[in-house]
């Protein structure tokens, strides 16, 4: 990313979530909506957008998709199993690095366009 080296490039605003999970009836739990997560949920990145993609399964369409990069400060309660909100849409998260408290920044892969 373009700004690697600067906290000065953290200038756009991202908002972690997780789905929560609600009592199904039955003795289970089932996925229910999205909410910010617990502790600093909305924070500085620096967001990079890839090329959109479309693909095919068997005869259907799939809608668009498109990758982004979120570099944020280094934290270590984001998971793969998170979604980020930018700029009011819903990214799901790809990969997120292992924890290391010696980095400063982490790089998050997210996507839209895939059911969440």
């Amino acid at each position: 990313m373009a700004g690697r080296n600067s906290i000065g490039a953290l200038d756009q605003r991202v908002t972690f979530q997780e789905e929560t999970t609600d009592d199904d009836g039955q003795g289970g739990r089932e996925n229910s909506a999205w909410a910010n997560i617990s502790t600093a949920p909305t924070m500085w990145a620096e967001v990079e957008q890839g090329a959109g993609s479309e693909g095919e399964i068997g005869e259907h369409r799939q809608s668009n998709t498109y990758p982004i990069t979120i570099r944020v400060r280094n934290r270590n309660d984001l998971t793969a199993k998170m979604a980020v909100v930018w700029r009011g849409r819903r990214y799901n998260i790809r990969s997120v690095p292992p924890y290391d408290a010696r980095n400063e920044f982490l790089e998050i892969e997210a996507e839209n366009g895939v059911p969440l």
